[in-house]
């Protein structure tokens, strides 16, 4: 091995032409390595990477400064507000790529799309309206059509539905 041969000796002296680059094994492939598995060669080993900082390289979410928000009710859906950093993944916090913005981050049953259940004061499906029946962000009544009845000249009522007439 000569500095020709390998650019990233140029410059070094005769006597320290046996350092090579560390390069650290990176299980999760989250490009930050696990700091207790490393060689050194001239280029970087599949699987190796340069950065030794991965602080749990069995989750590729866990790295250093990582952005964690709170998912306190764990419905995978986060409070829009709270947040934090830190390498390790706190209790009850979750990436934002695991998450979508929740309406009530204290009700596990209340998220985008949920069916809200009428009479009970709660908006589960985060529409804005509480006790609208509706799902999916549907703002519809939730109430059961009434059956109507249409008079007709021969003083008989006709069922719409059924278009049989009825006798008065």
């Amino acid at each position: 091995m000569t500095p020709k041969s390998e650019p990233w000796l140029r410059g070094l002296a005769v006597h320290d032409c046996d350092l090579r680059p560390t390069f650290y094994f990176d299980f999760d492939e989250d490009g930050y390595g696990d700091p207790d598995i490393s060689t050194q060669a001239s280029v970087a080993p599949q699987g190796y990477v340069e950065n030794n900082t991965d602080c749990n390289d069995n989750d590729p979410n866990e790295h250093l400064n990582q952005t964690w928000y709170k998912d306190a009710d764990d419905d995978g859906y986060w409070d829009g507000t709270t947040n934090t950093t830190s390498c390790i993944r706190p209790a009850g916090y979750k990436t934002v790529s695991e998450l979508v913005v929740d309406c009530d981050d204290n009700c596990a049953t209340c998220y985008p799309g949920a069916i809200d259940i009428p009479n009970n004061g709660v908006d589960e499906d985060c529409n804005g309206v509480a006790d609208d029946g509706g799902s999916d962000g549907d703002s519809s009544s939730g109430h059961k059509k009434k059956h109507h009845h249409k008079k007709h000249r021969h003083g008989s009522d006709d069922d719409s539905r059924s278009g049989h007439r009825k006798k008065k």
